[in-house]
């Protein structure tokens, strides 16, 4: 797995990616909007841990990118299930039967704007639209 790690305090930024190296996974560390904007250009990253405060672009603008561009989006038209998500997304920790994923998904659906890229299946899960 490959992580983006996003912060403009660069302590704070090599701290966060102390925990996914020790898991094995691959991660780089961007200080700086702009620069996040290059490494999303030409690297595929499973994860990006984004600070929304940032010097050059604003972390909102980077968030916003893939849905634009119809890029980061591996998983469009296809529905992913709760299950799914909490599996990949979150520890084996995390409860099944929790509101997580449906509040995530929410505040995502709020952030990336109109139209939503985020829809809802009843019971099936959650399909990204390219439309």
């Amino acid at each position: 797995m490959r992580v983006l790690v996003v912060e403009d305090h660069e302590l704070l930024a090599r701290t966060v990616g102390v925990g996914p190296r020790r898991e094995g996974m691959a991660v780089d560390v961007v200080l700086d909007g702009d620069d996040v904007l290059e490494h999303l250009a030409v690297t595929r990253y499973d994860v990006v841990v984004l600070d929304r405060d940032l010097p050059g672009a604003h972390g909102n603008d980077i968030c916003r990118r893939p849905a634009e561009e119809r890029s980061l989006l591996s998983h469009a038209g296809i529905v992913v299930s709760t299950e799914e998500l909490l599996e990949r997304v979150w520890d084996e920790a995390a409860n099944p039967f929790t509101n997580t994923v449906k509040t995530t998904i929410g505040r995502l659906r709020a952030k990336l704007g109109e139209p939503p890229p985020i829809e809802t299946v009843r019971e099936g899960g959650y399909p990204i639209s390219v439309s």
